[in-house]
C-alpha cells in the first residue's frame, strides 16, 4: 500500500510540474531591434494560449499605432513523465526498459510543450524612397 501511495505522489508531483511548465502568463519584454528602434518580445507559450494572445498583447502595447511583426517562432515538443520501481533499467540508448514481470510498477503520461514567441515593433515601417506610392 505504501508503494502505491508513493507512486501516486510521484506521478502527481510530475503532473503538477508539467502543468506549471506548460502554463503561464503572456509576457512582454522591451527589446531593441537591430536598427536601434524599441520593440517588444512577446511570449505566449503554453497549451492554454494561442497566437491570438500574442497579437492581443502586441495590440495592448502599441495601441492605435498598430504593430509590425519582426520575428515569429513556434514549436511543439513532445514530453513524457514516468515513475517506476526498481524492476526496470536504463538501456544503452538511455531509454527505460520495462522488464516483463507482474511486479513491474510503472506509470506515466505524455503531453506537448508548446512554445510561441514573437518580436514586434510599434507602428509600420516607412516605405523606402522610390517604393510603392512614391
Amino acid at each position: 500500500m505504501i508503494n502505491r501511495n508513493v507512486r501516486f505522489l510521484a506521478l502527481l508531483c510530475a503532473m503538477l510540474a508539467a502543468a506549471a511548465g506548460l502554463s503561464g502568463c503572456v509576457t512582454v519584454t522591451p527589446v531593441y531591434t537591430s536598427t536601434g528602434a524599441q520593440g517588444f518580445a512577446i511570449n505566449c507559450s503554453g497549451m492554454q494560449h494561442n497566437w491570438s494572445d500574442c497579437f492581443a498583447a502586441a495590440g495592448q502595447k502599441c495601441k492605435s499605432q498598430g504593430f509590425t511583426i519582426l520575428q515569429r517562432n513556434g514549436s511543439a515538443v513532445p514530453m513524457e513523465f514516468h515513475t517506476y520501481n526498481s524492476y526496470g533499467s536504463m538501456n544503452s540508448e538511455g531509454l527505460f526498459d520495462y522488464q516483463s514481470s507482474d511486479s513491474t510498477n510503472a506509470t506515466g503520461f505524455h503531453t506537448m510543450a508548446i512554445h510561441r514567441s514573437m518580436v514586434v515593433m510599434c507602428g509600420h515601417p516607412a516605405a523606402p524612397p522610390g517604393g510603392p506610392g512614391n
